[in-house]
């Protein structure tokens, strides 16, 4: 398995600096679209572009929670995603990704793997 992940990794030019020992990986940012826009898009496209099982949105946390599949050089990762409004038409993008497996020492980069694959879905819708 180990070898299979450093053929990935060079394969796939990913960058050493997304390796490190922590567990969770999060980001901010502001997409120009309003609450209901970027609510759509993590509702319809995100699961389209992205190997989710199925998107939930967490009523008391008032936030989207999914899980993603088990691959071969990880476990799964847990994904938060808080959307909240921070003007008229600009909206406000949370992500924590994070191992299922807290166990887990590295993650070979595929929390930061999860969260370009979702700045880049809202990229694709207007970002």
């Amino acid at each position: 398995m180990v070898l299979y992940q450093i053929f990935y990794i060079r394969s796939n030019k990913i960058s050493l600096k997304d390796f490190d020992i922590k567990h969770t990986k999060s980001s901010t940012f502001i997409v120009n679209q309003t609450f209901e826009e970027a609510k759509n898009v993590i509702e319809t496209i995100i699961p389209k572009t992205i190997n989710y099982n199925k998107i939930k949105y967490d009523l008391k946390e008032e936030l989207f929670i999914t899980k993603t599949s088990l691959n071969i050089y990880s476990w799964g990762e847990t994904i938060e995603i808080k959307i909240t409004q921070s003007e008229n038409i600009k909206t406000q993008i949370s992500i924590l990704s994070k191992p299922v497996l807290m166990t887990n020492l590295f993650d070979f980069g595929k929390s930061s793997m999860n969260i370009d694959k979702i700045k880049l879905a809202f990229d694709k819708n207007g970002l």
